[in-house]
């Protein structure tokens, strides 16, 4: 089983769609999910020590956000609110995401967010960031992994 690594953002999701269906187009989109607050996470983090805070959804993947001492300008208490059921990705076989709080947390150098899914993932793998407020609460295809 591979995971997947790559830099922290507001809300992030990643998904799998068809090796025979287009990528989707770079342009904001409406997505829907559920909030788990159920298996959501919150750990204070020290900016001088860093730490790390793991939060595993409904389906078992795992979302695991690593802060590197000295990466956070302050000390912040983090939290990772897995998404369920998100839907407004065309194509996409199966989609994780979560969101990372507090909005507007600003690091010194990226902080690396890993997805370890519990079952593989087929075909094309995108990241989404969605910050709170930003497109009227649409998402933008960042880069393919």
């Amino acid at each position: 089983m591979r995971a997947l690594a790559l830099l922290a953002a507001s809300a992030l999701m990643w998904t799998g769609a068809a090796a025979d269906e287009p990528l989707p187009a770079p342009e904001p989109f409406a997505l829907a999910y559920t909030r788990d607050e159920a298996r959501a996470v919150s750990k204070h983090i020290e900016a001088e020590t860093g730490g790390t805070i793991e939060a595993v959804n409904a389906a078992g993947d795992v979302f695991r956000l690593k802060i590197e001492p000295d990466t956070l300008y302050a000390d912040a208490t983090i939290t990772l609110t897995p998404l369920d059921g998100a839907t407004g990705i065309d194509g996409a076989a199966r989609t994780l995401a979560v969101a990372m709080e507090p909005a507007g947390t600003e690091f010194t150098s990226p902080a690396a967010l890993t997805v370890t899914p519990k079952e593989a993932l087929a075909g094309d793998i995108w990241w989404f960031e969605s910050p709170p407020g930003a497109d009227g609460g649409k998402a933008r295809p960042a880069l393919p992994l």
